[in-house]
């Protein structure tokens, strides 16, 4: 069942993006399930505002930011199976819709799916064939990866 479950995440393809669709109070339970298998997850909300909280100016802010989020995915994805593409879970992406960053972040995303496997750990409305949402304000923040073959994963906590 695991090895299945890893085989299906670390399948090259053009973009490698994967999504679990929880809830607030499964949250935690999901992150202990990928750690289990040594998948790491990352907060993005969490560290991109810490590293964003030590720039000076904002002229480049765009920039920086698109530069920091490339290095905090890179940096924490791992090689979970060997010789297959590297994974990372990332959550809690509300902080890449901030207007005063003006991220394209679907593309980035996207772009980066492309080196590394992301699976996008989402506690919201999921609408097909990829749009994610806040339930409250669907039209205006919201992501959308309906160009991509965004592959919902389902996971049996017990491993």
């Amino acid at each position: 069942m695991t090895s299945g479950f890893l085989e299906k995440l670390t399948r090259a393809q053009r973009h490698n993006l994967h999504l679990i669709q929880c809830s607030p109070l499964t949250l935690g339970t999901t992150q202990t399930y990928l750690n289990n298998l040594k998948i790491p997850s990352l907060n993005i909300g969490n560290a991109l505002s810490e590293k964003l909280s030590s720039i000076k100016q904002t002229k480049f802010l765009n920039l920086e930011c698109q530069e920091i989020l490339h290095k905090l995915i890179e940096s924490n994805a791992a090689e979970v199976v060997s010789g297959k593409i590297k994974m990372i879970a990332v959550y809690n992406l509300g902080i890449l819709l901030e207007p005063i960053l003006g991220l394209n972040s679907e593309k980035i995303l996207k772009e980066l799916s492309k080196a590394v496997s992301i699976i996008i750990i989402w506690e919201n409305t999921y609408q097909a064939p990829g749009i994610l949402s806040w339930t409250e304000q669907a039209d205006k923040y919201r992501f959308d990866f309906s160009d991509t073959n965004l592959q919902r994963v389902n996971i049996n906590y017990e491993i």
